[in-house]
C-alpha cells in the first residue's frame, strides 16, 4: 500500500450534490495542486483536465489506499470502504437520515468531516483537506477502525452464526 496520500476521490452517487458542481468546486480547490482527483460520476461525460479525472466508475479499491480524502454522500458502501482503506472522509448526506447518521458517527469517530450543503464549497472543502494533511489524528482512526470492521469476519461470520442458528 502506498505510504503518500496523494489522491481525492469523490463519489456521491444520487446525492445532494449535483455532479456539476461537484467537479466545479474540486476543480476550483485542487486543479495544479499535487493531488490527482477523481470523481466518479455516471451523469457526466468522461474527461481529464490537469489533475482533474472524471469517469463513469474508477477502481476504489486501487485509489482510496492513497486517498488523502474520500469525499461521499454519506451511504453505507461509501462510508465502509473508506473505513476499510483508511481515508478520511469528507461526506455530505443531505437531508437523508441514514447518511446524516452515517456522516455524523464518522465525524464523532474523527474519521472524517460532515458538511453541510450549503457548506460546500471551494474554501470548505480545502480547509477540511489541509486538517487532514495537518494532523494524522483522522487517517489514524479510519484505519483503525477500518481493521476492527474486517477482523469481524464480515459477510462470512453473519453466515455461520445465522447457519449455527437456523440449522436442526
Amino acid at each position: 500500500m502506498p505510504t503518500k496520500r496523494e489522491n481525492i476521490v469523490a463519489y456521491m452517487g444520487n446525492g445532494t450534490i449535483p455532479p456539476k458542481k461537484l467537479v466545479k468546486v474540486l476543480s476550483e480547490a485542487f486543479t495544479r495542486t499535487n493531488y490527482n482527483v477523481y470523481i466518479a460520476s455516471k451523469m457526466l461525460k468522461p474527461f481529464k483536465k490537469d489533475n482533474i479525472h472524471v469517469g463513469h466508475r474508477f477502481d476504489f479499491n486501487e485509489l482510496l489506499h492513497g486517498a488523502m480524502a474520500f469525499i461521499n454522500h454519506g451511504g453505507q458502501n461509501s462510508i465502509m470502504a473508506g473505513l476499510i482503506y483508511g481515508a478520511p472522509q469528507i461526506m455530505c448526506p443531505g437531508n437523508v437520515f441514514e447518511r446524516q447518521y452515517n456522516s455524523l458517527s464518522i465525524e464523532r469517530l474523527n474519521a472524517g468531516v460532515h458538511v453541510k450543503v450549503g457548506d460546500f464549497t471551494s474554501e470548505k472543502i480545502g480547509q477540511v483537506v489541509r486538517k487532514f494533511e495537518e494532523s494524522s489524528i483522522y487517517e489514524n482512526n479510519a484505519k483503525n477502525i477500518g481493521e476492527r470492521l474486517v477482523n469481524l469476519g464480515g459477510v462470512s461470520k453473519v453466515v455461520s452464526i445465522l447457519e449455527k442458528r437456523y440449522s436442526k
